[in-house]
């Protein structure tokens, strides 16, 4: 297994450890989708579980209007997530 240092920090962190720090240093969902534009679909995918798992419905009006104006590679994390939750159920 290859695990890169994309942030060059000196230690790998993984989708989740990214998800994990967006979501802590973000205290409001315009701020957490404005920081989710640098990262890529696996930390947006690892973020909805976040917020879902903290109780916010990811049918949210406020969630819904962020994610109409979020970077596509979030708003696919976000439907890959919501996916899997489906077939997952089934």
């Amino acid at each position: 297994m290859i695990k890169l240092d994309w942030d060059r920090d000196r230690k790998y962190s993984s989708a989740r450890d990214y998800a994990v720090r967006v979501v802590n240093a973000n205290p409001t969902l315009g701020t957490l989708f404005q920081a989710l534009r640098e990262h890529d679909v696996a930390v947006a995918s690892q973020t909805a579980e976040l917020l879902e798992n903290g109780g916010l419905s990811l049918t949210d009006d406020e969630l819904t209007a962020c994610l109409t104006n979020a970077m596509p590679q979030v708003r696919l994390g976000f439907a890959l997530y919501k996916r899997s939750k489906i077939s997952t159920a089934q």
